[in-house]
């Protein structure tokens, strides 16, 4: 149902610029093109019609109009009961029309003046409105105001604050307004749950007076209204039959547009009508609109029909990929040009090399850090660094990419395949079973981003005198309590390749607290100038030190020079990607049929992707290829079933390996059957997570997109 009043959007202009203001997701009006006696005829039609006798002006800020008295005038001649959502400030300037205008909701955000100021984002005007407000009061005593305000984490949601706030209303005799606004903005809104707990803890003594999409409290003296409102670039976090049957409205646009749906493609124009003052085919136009409002609104229940079965997709182009990685921005593209103008071979670990290395190892509180030309390089060195030789073994995880264990293979040491627990890692009971005379390491990898149980695969390690050896391409800036991921491994190999959280293009980096697994890496790929300078001369490896092993395995400082400048930015782009993926988990956990993967309590997952499983038997027997058809459907391409991450042992390279290296002298004799690895392989989808501050609707369209999917999954059998 919706608001039987003519709620006018008089113009998108505002003389402040509040931090969570959501624009309306419209485009802003230079020149409004209704005038006063447009209003006129507009809210006289309705009245008649409709019997509509409220009326609401907002904006942007109304009373930035210059006619806003005549609108005022004009509406209230034709007995229309105003109401006026205004910050306040220019009211100053308008007290006479104040006579003709029913209620204030006057938009209030604090009573602390800096606190007001940082949130509209101007100086000293928290005085000035107090001061016009006494003026209301003192003229219009029986004026009803309304104090509208939003709650913003970290700036004005201080219990002590909202109870003066509260008694601020209670002196001047306002009621108030906490507005819980549904936005794609950055800050982080104070939930109407939480202000209702509030209110309690500061001793507010209310009575719930209505429990449906908002409450009405008030202990006698003071109401509390706790609302919440969806903002127009924000529809897409709800169903839309969600959004019709709890908070469906419409609005008129300055351009003489109906507004009549979040969802809605176009708005209904009643531009020429109101000029031509054509009351019939205005009238016809306002019948449109209503027939889209609620439970019966075609666009609604187009959209409720699945893409793939003719129905409207979530992403209106559904074709275009969403998820771009790497960004190349300004300062990556400068960062180029200077490495272009400096040198782009470098021999020793001086420039770029120095400074990424140096960072890289601080960030992570190791001594040393290494580059390679790749992830797989990286992880060659790690393993050639702890002298892997024919006739070691190391455990290794069966489900990863390949390249955690080919460099292995390059040794003569044998990689032993252990089955993988829930998350895709490598099972700590399984690795017990796989140890011997012949172990010298265990490797793991944090699948997906999400860390392993590093304390309990240490202690195996320490108990059997192995090292531990961590493979950290998905999980740049991961920690496992409190400790960041590749520091609890003797050694640790990053990626650094296209698809990777920080990225070069290509390029690997490895870090170790241990001079002899750092001294051997370099000899691997770094010899003549780093392995002079970096070696001790008094080391026996310091002879090899002009030819190393002869490989060459150095990184370009193009890609590390943009890898730098993705690592400078590592705590903010996790810290995003972590927002992102708890909302997927938080509104996808309870349906049936599908898993999210949720980091454990003592992990920072790094969402180099976040992972779903999918019960095909839960889900109507549908296929998981028929399900993500589906979801691209809806324009949710990147939803993706992982295929070169996979159990090893379905690879030929770890079945008949020895055409490829002949010298080796085992076979693989696999007697496990690897099922958890192959279980989860072929039940498992990912979504990747994107990074960007301005990129929430992208994830708030893939969780409709989702449920959209689940709850008509009839819709595909």
């Amino acid at each position: 149902m919706f608001k039987k009043e003519l709620r006018l959007i008089l113009t998108e202009d505002c003389n402040y610029d509040c931090i969570f203001c959501h624009k309306e997701g419209m485009k802003k009006y230079e020149v409004a093109k209704l005038t006063p006696e447009d209003y006129s005829f507009l809210f006289e039609v309705c009245k008649e019609t409709f019997n509509w006798d409220e009326v609401t002006l907002t904006g942007g800020e109304p009373y930035v109009r210059k006619d806003i008295d005549q609108i005022i005038k004009r509406i209230h001649d034709k007995e229309g009961k105003i109401t006026i959502v205004t910050n306040g400030e220019l009211i100053n300037r308008h007290f006479d029309s104040l006579k003709y205008i029913h209620r204030i909701n006057l938009s209030i955000h604090s009573m602390d003046s800096k606190k007001y100021d940082n949130i509209v984002q101007r100086k000293n005007k928290l005085p000035e409105i107090l001061k016009n407000i006494a003026t209301i009061k003192n003229f219009y005593p029986d004026l009803n105001l309304r104090l509208n305000s939003v709650i913003i984490r970290g700036e004005n949601d201080d219990e002590e604050k909202i109870k003066e706030f509260i008694e601020f209303a209670r002196r001047i005799g306002a009621s108030i307004k906490f507005v819980e606004l549904y936005s794609s903005n950055k800050k982080e809104i104070v939930g109407i749950d939480e202000i209702s707990q509030k209110l309690k803890n500061i001793g507010f003594k209310y009575k719930d007076v209505c429990n449906i999409a908002k409450q009405e409290l008030t202990d006698g003296e003071v109401t509390v209204i706790l609302s919440r409102i969806f903002c127009a670039n924000a529809i897409s976090q709800i169903q839309p039959e969600e959004y019709c049957n709890k908070y469906n409205d419409f609005f008129i646009t300055p351009e003489g547009n109906i507004n009549i749906c979040r969802n809605a493609k176009e708005d209904i124009s009643i531009y020429k009508e109101i000029k031509n003052r054509d009351k019939q085919n205005l009238i016809k136009k306002f019948q449109l609109a209503i027939k889209h409002i609620g439970q019966n609104c075609p666009i609604c229940k187009d959209e409720k029909k699945l893409a793939i079965n003719g129905g409207t997709p979530i992403f209106p182009n559904k074709d275009k990929a969403r998820f771009i990685h790497p960004k190349i921005t300004p300062e990556i593209e400068q960062a180029v040009i200077d490495q272009l103008h400096k040198s782009i071979s470098i021999y020793d670990n001086k420039g770029i090399f120095e400074e990424f290395e140096t960072s890289f190892a601080n960030y992570h509180q190791t001594k040393y850090a290494l580059t390679f030309s790749s992830g797989t390089a990286a992880l060659w060195g790690m393993y050639d660094g702890i002298g892997l030789k024919a006739g070691d073994e190391v455990i290794c995880p069966c489900y990863t990419f390949f390249a955690t264990v080919t460099p292995i293979l390059l040794t003569g040491a044998k990689p032993i395949l252990v089955d993988c627990d829930n998350y895709g890692n490598i099972d700590i009971n399984e690795i017990k079973k796989k140890i011997n005379k012949k172990t010298k390491a265990i490797v793991i990898t944090h699948m997906w981003g999400y860390p392993c149980k590093l304390d309990e695969i240490r202690k195996i390690a320490d108990e059997n005198n192995l090292y531990l050896l961590e493979d950290c391409s998905h999980a740049h800036g991961a920690r496992y309590k409190n400790k960041p991921i590749g520091t609890i491994g003797d050694a640790a190999a990053f990626s650094l390749q296209g698809q990777k959280i920080i990225t070069g293009g290509e390029g690997g980096i490895l870090i170790t607290n241990n001079k002899k697994i750092m001294d051997r890496a370099l000899l691997l790929g770094h010899y003549n100038k780093r392995c002079k300078l970096e070696i001790n001369p008094n080391d026996e490896l310091y002879k090899y030190a002009t030819t190393g092993k002869g490989m060459k395995l150095r990184a370009h400082p193009i890609a590390i020079r943009i890898a730098n400048e993705y690592f400078k930015n590592i705590d903010k782009i996790n810290s995003v990607k972590n927002k992102y993926a708890n909302k997927i988990i938080k509104e996808l956990k309870d349906i049936k049929g599908i898993e999210v993967l949720e980091p454990e309590a003592d992990c920072k997952n790094s969402w180099y992707a976040l992972i779903i499983k999918y019960d095909q038997e839960q889900m109507k027997g549908i296929s998981r290829e028929r399900f993500v058809k589906a979801l691209h459907a809806e324009g949710a391409i990147e939803v993706d079933i992982p295929n070169s991450t996979c159990p090893l042992d379905s690879l030929e390279l770890f079945k008949k390996h020895k055409i490829l290296y002949p010298n080796d002298t085992y076979e693989f004799d696999y007697t496990d059957k690897f099922e958890n690895a192959h279980k989860f392989y072929n039940n498992i989808i990912k979504i990747p997570i994107w990074y960007g501050e301005d990129e929430e609707e992208i994830i708030i369209k893939y969780i409709r997109a989702i449920k959209k999917v689940c709850n008509n999954i009839k819709e595909l059998v």
